[in-house]
């Protein structure tokens, strides 16, 4: 899940919750909420990374980046069109995309995404 603006982080934190609960314990499935901060200015950089960290529960953290760079790249792969939208994308080992969306974790789309991970989960 990737979030591009402060107004996706709702979104991307409910994609996550409920990965959290059906995969968090997944050996087979990891995921992660990225917070894309290329964007924000540098001199506030800081502050901001500081308050998400401790925003973000402790048996949390493991699933949570800070990506500071390479936003161009990020938002070619997640066909980015919408800056306050979530953007969930499932990869294979080797970065292949296999399924992605964005905006809200509907449980419509919610179970687009369980149906794609089961799909590919014996491959």
């Amino acid at each position: 899940m990737i979030g591009f603006s402060h107004a996706s982080q709702n979104q991307v934190a409910s994609w996550g919750k409920r990965l959290a609960a059906d995969y968090g314990q997944s050996a087979e499935l990891q995921f992660f909420e990225i917070a894309m901060l290329q964007d924000a200015p540098r001199i506030l950089r800081g502050m901001i990374i500081k308050k998400m960290g401790s925003s973000v529960p402790q048996n949390e953290r493991s699933h949570f980046l800070r990506v500071t760079r390479d936003q161009a790249a990020w938002r070619q792969a997640v066909r980015y069109s919408k800056p306050d939208d979530a953007y969930v994308v499932l990869t294979a080992g080797d970065g292949q995309v296999l399924w992605h969306t964005e905006g809200e974790a509907s449980d419509a789309s919610y179970r687009a995404l369980q149906d794609a991970i089961a799909e590919h989960a014996h491959r």
